[in-house]
């Protein structure tokens, strides 16, 4: 190590005799070179620093995006009832199958809906000519409004079976519901 040491002594001294026998000007050009050289090596170091300071805030950014993420995931698996170690593939492939079954449940009430309008119109329809028709049948003119016996006096309803008529037409115009 002395060797080494001693060797680079010496070099150095002898650039320093070099050195000294330059002119003033050869000084000057390489001083301007030495600086112009500095200039550039610190701002190379500038942009590297600014360049390692923006990639260490974009690897924390993304760290933190992936714990979000991570979290995120693991709580809607959790909440769904799922373990933390299942793959989220797995979760989704379920979930869009509930969601094309609650699809088609949906569609399936809404065509339901539509079959029971139609039928509570058949059937409102149907009342009403049965109510028009026992009206017919009793009416004052014929002289016997208000007897009781259905059968002999050709009335079409008696006293329960317009009772019951009513109730269908109640419930007809409260959409079944029953009031109470």
């Amino acid at each position: 190590m002395t060797k080494d040491l001693t060797e680079r002594l010496k070099e150095a001294a002898a650039e320093r005799e070099m050195i000294l026998t330059w002119s003033w000007p050869q000084l000057c050009e390489l001083l301007t070179e030495a600086a112009s050289l500095i200039q550039r090596l610190e701002g190379e170091r500038d942009e590297a620093d600014r360049r390692a300071g923006s990639a260490e805030r974009k690897l924390a950014y993304l760290e933190d995006a992936g714990k979000r993420e991570t979290g995120w995931l693991l709580d809607a698996k959790t909440s769904r009832g799922y373990d933390g170690n299942i793959s989220f593939d797995t979760v989704w492939v379920e979930t869009c199958a509930l969601a094309d079954r609650a699809i088609a449940a949906e569609q399936a009430l809404s065509a339901s809906q539509q079959e029971v309008e139609r039928l509570t119109s058949h059937l409102s329809w149907a009342v009403t000519e049965l109510e028009e028709w026992d009206a017919y049948q009793k009416r004052p003119e014929r002289g016997d409004y208000g007897v009781e016996c259905a059968c002999c006096m050709g009335e079409m309803f008696d006293a329960e079976s317009r009772a019951r008529l009513q109730e269908v037409r109640s419930a007809l115009q409260t959409g079944g519901k029953k009031h109470g």
